[in-house]
């Protein structure tokens, strides 16, 4: 039989799998920040009743939890940015 090389060697993945992004500055801010967090907790609670729509209020209604989440942080890291333009604006 004739060696033969593996698909994924030619790929380019190296048989290495998936590799996981880290979790950078952003997220450890959205934990750190209280009012972050009550944002998170808050479309949460409208994800689960059904309340939280993707887009605009005229959207369609978010039935997927990773959808849910992805527009809770995105909510939240804007809170969390708008809290650390004004926090350095006093302090300047």
């Amino acid at each position: 039989m004739a060696k033969t090389e593996p698909i994924v060697g030619k790929l380019g993945l190296g048989g290495q799998g998936r590799r996981r992004r880290k979790r950078g500055p952003k997220l450890r801010l959205l934990k750190s920040c209280p009012r972050a967090k009550a944002k998170i907790k808050l479309a949460m609670g409208h994800f689960k009743d059904e309340e939280m729509h993707s887009g605009s209020k005229k959207g369609p209604i978010v039935k997927n939890r990773k959808q849910a989440v992805a527009i809770a942080l995105n909510q939240a890291k804007n809170i969390a940015k708008n809290l650390k333009r004004k926090s350095s604006y006093l302090v300047a």
